[in-house]
This record gives structure tokens, sequence and C-alpha cells, in this order.
């Protein structure tokens, strides 16, 4: 019997009991729809509260929503205009938060239409695409006054929110859509394995500045003097950035470093010289000098390594074919860290502000470097059990 779709094999649309499924389309646009105007309706209101306040403050309400808006479009990776000045340096928080909003509606509207075929959850990746990218148009054409082209808006936030829409969908309601050969899952694992342990080394390096420079960062509040809406910005906007610094973090770890205006890199083995930086409090937690042990910092990155290692050599990866394995995996997650370190560099304005962040390249040629060896001294020394655990369970 041919189901309406016209194909004889394709498995007919999960149904819940008790539940009519809304329609691909709609569901699609409600999700999308939902994944925009959380996240903006949550800004919106922090600037309304902010601006309210502040009412003594020279700004009106439409101009602090404006904010907003320009705000949760750079969290899409769309440079706003300040004052004339590209700020290509981006809060990439907020743009973490529209991607976990992005992967709840779809896998919301995946659940809520009964999805049961991978043309159906491309149908609702597109609609509620679509509609998120019409939202971001719409925000682009109301906040003048960030300069971002709606055209712009609309293809950039409409390609991300199809990519996240897509795969969560498919993996959600297709088993099986992106399944791969397990050597890929394996080289995959490893390389998100070292990439998140690094993350996370820096970012518990960057808790640690932030607490040995407290009396800085009390400082420089003190000369900012923020009112109570002041306040509420820098504590938003350093949230907003801690994403960003905690890369920073990981450069520094690994030894690269990162610069802070031209030809001024913050490094463990560098010299470090007094420089402007901008009013964030986060930043005043740079290092003032160079640790004394400095040059241990990159047996972080080989500890990492290590724990990459570590879960190739359960997957069952040892010998020569576990080293090769680990190789690929360090290379993957090289490039990974440095599309992520190219994405937290840029600049908030001009002069000293105008190059901030770590080199890509340099990220990432070390980050695979250190990863390699850590994971080779786990991995390369062959193992009497070279099949997977869950085969050993078997054969038990």
């Amino acid at each position: 019997m041919v189901d309406v779709e016209g194909s004889s094999s394709s498995p007919p649309r999960r149904r819940h009991e008790g539940d009519d499924p809304l329609p691909l389309i709609v569901a699609g646009a409600i999700g999308g729809a939902a994944a925009a105007g959380v996240a903006l309706m949550s800004l919106g209101f922090l600037s309304l509260a902010a601006w309210m306040l502040a009412p003594a403050a020279e700004l009106e309400a439409s101009t602090m929503l404006e904010a907003a808006g320009g705000a949760w479009l750079a969290g899409q990776g769309l440079a706003p205009v300040i004052q004339g000045v590209t700020v290509t340096l981006l809060p990439w928080g907020f743009g973490l938060i529209s991607i976990a909003l992005l992967a709840f509606a779809a896998r919301w509207a995946a659940n809520a239409s009964a999805v049961g075929r991978r043309g159906e959850a491309l149908v609702v990746a597109a609609t509620a695409s679509v509609t998120y990218g019409v939202i971001a148009a719409l925000v682009a054409l109301l906040a003048r006054n960030v300069g971002v082209s709606p055209l712009r808006a609309l293809i950039v936030c409409a390609l991300l929110a199809f990519v996240i829409t897509a795969v969560v969908a498919l993996r959600t309601a297709v088993p099986g859509a992106l399944r791969t050969s397990s050597a890929v899952r394996d080289v995959v694992a490893g390389a998100l394995a070292g990439t998140l342990l690094l993350l996370a080394a820096g970012a518990l390096a960057v808790l640690a500045s932030l607490l040995m420079h407290m009396p800085d960062v009390g400082l420089l509040i003190t000369r900012l003097q923020p009112d109570v809406a002041g306040a509420i910005m820098l504590t938003v906007l350093s949230l907003a950035y801690l994403p960003v610094v905690s890369v920073w973090g990981t450069a520094y770890l690994l030894g690269p470093g990162f610069s802070i205006g031209d030809s001024h890199v913050i490094a463990p083995l560098s010299d470090v010289a007094a420089t402007t930086v901008p009013g964030l409090p986060l930043l005043a937690a740079l290092p003032s000098e160079a640790p004394a042990f400095g040059v241990a910092l990159p047996l972080i990155g080989v500890l990492a390594g290590a724990g990459c290692g570590w879960l190739l050599r359960r997957r069952g990866h040892t010998g020569l074919r576990g080293s090769g394995v680990a190789a690929l995996s360090s290379v993957t997650a090289g490039i990974g860290l440095a599309l992520i370190g190219w994405l937290c560099s840029g600049s908030l304005g001009e002069a000293r502000l105008a190059a901030l962040g770590p080199s890509p390249l340099l990220l990432g040629l070390v980050a695979s470097g250190v990863l390699l060896i850590g994971a080779l001294a786990v991995v390369a020394w062959p193992s009497r059990l070279t099949a997977p655990l869950a085969h050993e369970a078997v054969d038990g």
C-alpha cells in the first residue's frame, strides 16, 4: 500500500496516542519563532529593566530595545557597528543560548509534528529556519543604528537555524539518519574529548585569575562608577564574553597566548607590559606578569591529550592502529580549536582595541601537538585486549 507521499517503503509518521500531531510547517514555524522570541524577550527585559532603573539617563526605551536587538544579532555572528566602528569580537555567550534554544525548539517540533521520515524532519527544519531568519531580518530592520543588513541577517540566521534544527530533528525522530562508520565516530569522539578538556581548562584558568585579581576587578568597577542600570549591563556583557575569554585562557595555557592590541601578546613565557584594555571587569583579570611556572603550563594540554587517549583506548584503539586514530583525533581537534580561536578574535574599536584574541593558526597547531603527545602516551603501547569493551562483555 502506497502512503500519502507515494513511497511504499517509508514508515508512516509517528503518532502519539490521544494527540493529533501538528502540521510539519506549523510545528517548525512555532519552534523557530519561540527560539528567537525567548532570547529576544529576555534581552529586551534586561534592557528595559536597566532603563527603568536609570530614569536620569538620556536614553529612550526604544534605544535600549535596539541595543538588545543588536546584542542578539551579534550573538548570531553578525558584527554590529557602534559609533562608526565595526565590532568583530562578538559576545558568543548570546550565541550559545540561541543554539540551545534552537536545539530545544527542534526537538519539540519534531515530537509535536510526529516526524518519522528524513524528509519530514527537513521540512520542519526548513520552516523553523525561515521563520528564525525572517525574525532576524525584522530585528535588523528595526534596530537601524546597529548597522546590520536585514538581508545578511536573514541569510546568516536562517542558515544557522537550519543546520542546528536539521541535525537535532533528525537525531530525535529518525534513528540512524546521521549514522556514520565506527571509525569516524571514534575520531570525532576523541577530538571532542580533547577539545572540551582544553576549553574546560581555559575556563578554570579564567576563574582562578578572576579570584586572584578580585581587587583589580573591584578597582575597575569603582573607576567606572556604574549606577544600577550600568551594573546590570556590565554583568550581562561579562557573562556574554565569558566563553570568548575562556578560549583566550586556553590559548594562554597552551603557550601561544593572545593579543591585546597590536604587537602586545600576553603569554606565559613573554614579558607582560601594562596596556589599556576595555572597561570590562573580566579583562581586569589579565595576568600582570609571566608566572614562574609558565613553562609547565602546556603540560595541561598533554594531560587533556591523555584523556583523549584514554577514551580511545576504552573504545579498543591501541598500538599502531590506535596511534593513527589518536593522530586523526588530534588534528581534528586542532582544526576545531583554530576555528574557535578565529571566532573569538576580533576588535572592539580602534588602535589598541583593533586586534584582540589568539592567533587561530598557532592555537590549532599547538593544540594538535600537545593532544597528540598525550594521546600517544596512552594508546601507543599494545594491549592483549584489542576488542572494544562491549565485545569483551559478550565473549565473557
